[in-house]
């Protein structure tokens, strides 16, 4: 679940180009956990590089190419856990408010990524 995201097509479409060879296909193996060592999210849900990779510049053009630092990255987040959590509710009135945070959420983030596109 933690590396799950929600993508739209530009997102996903921007690492088209990024060809991953030697060393960085063992750094950024996300099945060996590898990858928890360069990048990390935050309290606010924010995907950050570690500090041993700052002034990588691999490791800086692809956190740039897959957009890993857009505030919808973090809404995404915060929206599976949130989706988790009404899931696995068995409170029928504490499901009705997560499911309702929840659509609240899906439709701000929405609007956000209508806004970007817009915009670029």
């Amino acid at each position: 679940m933690e590396n799950l995201v929600w993508s739209c097509i530009s997102c996903n479409r921007g690492k088209y180009d990024i060809m991953i060879q030697d060393p960085y296909e063992n750094i950024l193996n996300v099945d060996s956990g590898n990858i928890t060592k360069v990048f990390y999210r935050d309290e606010d849900f924010s995907i950050k590089v570690c500090d041993t990779y700052q002034e990588d510049k691999f490791i800086q053009n692809f956190y740039k190419k897959l957009r890993l630092g857009y505030e919808t990255r973090r809404l995404d987040c915060f929206g599976l856990r949130l989706r988790g959590r009404y899931l696995r509710e068995k409170d029928e009135e504490k499901k009705n408010q997560l499911g309702n945070a929840l659509n609240i959420l899906i439709r701000k983030r929405n609007m956000m990524k209508m806004t970007s596109e817009i915009a670029t």
